[in-house]
């Protein structure tokens, strides 16, 4: 998603983007949560997750590395179509090094790779374990670093944590979905192989984003 625009005023630069009213993923996921209607939601859900991955795999094909992926920035159409934000202060890959050199930590909390603070280089398996953060948060409909987890723990460790509180995997899922039948739970417990995959702790054990589009894709097919 590009800006159509922009104003400057004085010291102040403004972009101007298309106007979504459906907001953000973040804030979909948050108002399912204070719905009494609430209507089960799960093949939207894996919809948007396929056309964000579809997004950041372009990206990486045309060696764009984006500098922020959250749930704040992905923007929902109408038809709750997803759209990439803030694609426009993305850097150029190094060709040679598959890296981009940054000044400063890059992207929101919750969201930031690990190696990212001490290479202060962004990379495309950094983006990967962004994305598996959001793909975790369509999952569970839980914020990427909330005080429920306890401290010091965000929304990766506390999935990856699951099994030493006696957690199984249906348990880390949404109930609301997974509860709904046995496909929509299958297909949820495949995605979160995939959200696991993406948030690895090395970043050469995380997938490409092109074989994350396939194994979500996948999911549809079984």
């Amino acid at each position: 998603m590009r800006p159509m625009g922009f104003v400057i005023y004085e010291d102040i630069v403004l972009l101007l983007h298309q106007y979504f009213p459906n907001g953000t993923l973040a804030k979909f996921l948050d108002d399912s949560t204070k719905k009494l209607d609430y209507e089960p939601d799960w093949p939207t859900r894996l919809a948007i997750a396929i056309s964000v991955a579809e997004g950041l795999a372009f990206l990486h094909h045309v060696a764009i590395i984006h500098l922020d992926i959250s749930s704040s920035n992905v923007f929902l159409d109408s038809n709750l179509k997803p759209l990439v934000g803030e694609v426009e202060i993305s850097k150029l890959l190094d060709p040679s090094r598959g890296t981009a050199s940054i000044s400063a930590v890059a992207g929101s909390f919750g969201y930031i790779p690990p190696e990212y603070a001490y290479t202060m280089q962004v990379t495309a398996p950094g983006n990967v374990y962004s994305y598996g953060v959001v793909l975790l948060e369509i999952l569970t409909t839980r914020l990427p670093v909330d005080e429920e987890f306890g401290e010091g723990i965000d929304l990766v460790r506390w999935v990856r944590t699951a099994p030493a509180r006696g957690e199984t995997p249906e348990q880390i899922l949404d109930a609301r979905l997974s509860t709904v039948s046995f496909a929509w739970r299958k297909e949820m417990l495949a995605a979160l192989k995939v959200a696991l995959l993406c948030t690895e702790i090395t970043p050469a054990k995380r997938p490409m984003m092109k074989k994350v589009v396939e194994m979500l894709k996948e999911i549809t097919k079984n």
